[in-house]
């Protein structure tokens, strides 16, 4: 019996048969065999054993590769390390799991840039997304979204554009009916406050020009009624609204012509009325002072 133990430990390690080497070893034992006679058998054991874990290590790191699970990869790949697997599966393993995480960095973007609607970063997200094989509907998801907001944003553009033109023209109804349909859309506050901004400017320029005029119309009125009084505080307002210098100066020029009309006809009625009063009075020597 002794001997037939040792025969089939000594078969059991050729064919490098697991079980048939555990049985062997056990009966080994249990029939007393000394500890140098068993130490092959034991070693080979071993090395199968080692063997095993090393392929069930390897399998495991392609299984979770094949499920492109980042988790499960990455608990296989410490386990594999653990067991000393080879070097090239487990390099191969580690740089699956670095594509995976590069892979699932970029879907976390893309979806945070759909829900955020931001256009650069979108864009900066699918061009990182495509060529790494990022989950295809989140890359279509995120194609859609943003051909959605580059319409969008070119409906805006277009939008600040015409308030923008309307503005330079002076149009204040055009101007306010284009920057109501941009906020509409969606304009950026910023946006929409800088423009609110330059309608405002635009809006008192107008004011202003209207009073401008009004005030031209006003002088324009006074001299051709060669009303002095009113010819003299039109071109105070002028003055007070900015009318250019060299625009008031012909009312200036009219004003001086009617006040100086004004003192001579003055002078012609305080002489008339000390003519007269000589006159009444039958006093020579008034009558020649007031003649003279």
């Amino acid at each position: 019996q002794f001997d037939a133990v040792l025969a089939a430990l000594k078969v059991a390690i050729v064919k490098k048969d697991r079980h048939a080497l555990q049985q062997a070893i056990a009966e080994a034992e249990g029939l007393g065999c000394e500890v140098e006679m068993l130490e092959p058998a034991r070693k080979a054991l071993h090395n199968i054993e080692e063997k095993q874990r090393k392929d069930e290590a390897i399998a495991a790191l392609k299984e979770a590769a094949a499920l492109e699970s980042a988790d499960n990869l990455r608990a296989a790949v410490a386990h594999a390390e653990a067991v000393g697997v080879p070097k090239k599966p487990l390099d191969q393993a580690r740089k699956t799991l670095a594509a995976m995480n590069e892979r699932n960095l970029v879907a976390a973007e893309l979806q945070s840039s759909i829900d955020t609607k931001d256009i650069v970063m979108l864009k900066k997200a699918l061009s990182r997304a495509k060529p790494i094989r990022v989950d295809a509907p989140l890359v279509q998801q995120a194609t859609v979204v943003l051909a959605e907001l580059q319409e969008r944003k070119r409906r805006q553009d277009e939008m600040v554009m015409d308030v923008k033109a309307a503005i330079a023209a002076g149009d204040v109804v055009a101007a306010r009916r284009s920057l109501a349909m941009a906020s509409e859309i969606g304009l950026m506050a910023e946006e929409v406050s800088q423009l609110e901004e330059d309608m405002a400017a635009l809006e008192n320029k107008v004011i202003a020009d209207e009073r401008r005029h009004l005030v031209l119309r006003a002088m324009e009125s006074a001299v051709t009624a060669e009303d002095t009084e009113n010819l003299r505080a039109a071109i105070s307002d002028g003055q007070r609204l900015g009318i250019p210098a060299v625009d008031l100066a012909s009312f200036r020029d009219s004003l001086a012509s009617l006040e100086e009309v004004a003192r001579e006809q003055a002078l012609r009625d305080h002489s008339f009325k000390v003519l007269r009063a000589a006159v009444a009075g039958e006093d020579k020597q008034a009558l020649l002072i007031a003649i003279d």
